[in-house]
């Protein structure tokens, strides 16, 4: 309730900013534009987030569920940091996603006449979760699972040659005389 009286005097404070005008005629301080492209961009969030949550149905599940109901499997993700996983892609990577997204991309489709412009935002945020975010998490797994594959590989190796060379080398001679 507080917070819902003090979000609406924030915009009326924003909003009396806004028509305030000078002797003129003309507005001293013009935060429409402001608000516009705020409002490109969390519609473009939102679609974003909501695509993640819709993707993350498993984790969420597993998440809401109390630790009773949990299976072994399960308790050992969330000991693993599943929690964390799920909010730092809600919080810091698919924002971030959207705002590169929303830099880049925005200015290059400008305004299409056939889409309404909040269409083309929503079509904006699933791109922004598609592109660089997914695509840049699937390509660092692929990554650490390729580095851990090979560095398992010349571990083997490795220790295979040590146990070949311990297996073909005599013992010293013993020194001692009878």
């Amino acid at each position: 309730m507080l917070s819902t009286l003090l979000l609406r005097r924030w915009v009326g404070a924003i909003t009396a900013l806004a028509v305030e005008r000078s002797l003129s005629g003309r507005y001293v301080f013009e935060i429409r534009p402001y608000f516009e492209k705020v409002h490109h961009f969390l519609v473009a969030l939102i679609c974003a987030e909501g695509l993640l949550i819709l993707t993350s149905t498993e984790k969420l599940t597993i998440i809401l569920k109390s630790p009773a109901q949990r299976s072994a499997g399960e308790k050992k993700r969330i000991a693993g940091g599943l929690v964390r996983e799920f909010l730092g892609e809600f919080l810091i990577f698919v924002p971030v996603s959207v705002l590169l997204a929303y830099l880049v991309l925005r200015p290059l489709v400008g305004s299409v006449w056939a889409i309404p412009q909040v269409a083309l935002d929503g079509l904006l945020g699933v791109v922004s979760y598609g592109f660089p975010y997914k695509a840049f998490k699937t390509w660092v797994v692929r990554a650490c699972v390729r580095f851990l594959k090979e560095a398992v590989a010349v571990a083997d190796k490795q220790v295979l040659e040590d146990s070949l060379n311990e297996e073909n080398e005599m013992e010293p001679p013993d020194d001692r005389q009878p």
